[in-house]
């Protein structure tokens, strides 16, 4: 938990020293590619949060030896939420390839949501 929270506060914080990295940020020429690099950077920083979360739900899950729902899980949401969602996002209301990231973000809550559904409760232990 703590490396996603450090990962999406250096992605927050830097996003223009990110893309300074990889093409001349002060460049006029460069203006459009930087704005978009900093708005899909800061997407990143949240999926950061979402993906750790997922991530860490589907390794629990597996655990208890149940990996038939997380697969159906992420090909819902594969299908529904990031094809779907991110037509209609990019196209539909014209958001272009922010709105193909948000859709990606957004279907990973969703898988996450569910995983958190399927989850068995925690144990509770008395130590004696």
């Amino acid at each position: 938990m703590l490396f996603m929270a450090a990962a999406a506060a250096v992605l927050a914080a830097f996003p223009g020293m990110i893309a300074g990295a990889y093409v001349a940020a002060a460049d006029p020429a460069n203006a459009a590619l930087v704005a978009l690099a900093r708005q899909f950077l800061l997407i990143a920083a949240l999926f950061q949060i979402v993906d750790g979360h997922a991530g860490g739900r589907r390794g629990a899950l597996r655990g208890y030896e149940d990996t038939a729902m997380p697969m159906v899980y992420a090909a819902i949401g594969a299908t529904g939420d990031r094809l779907f969602g991110g037509w209609i996002l990019a196209f539909a209301l014209g958001l272009g390839p922010v709105g193909l990231w948000w859709a990606f973000v957004l279907g990973l809550g969703a898988v996450a949501a569910l995983l958190d559904a399927a989850a068995p409760a925690p144990q509770r232990f008395r130590l004696t």
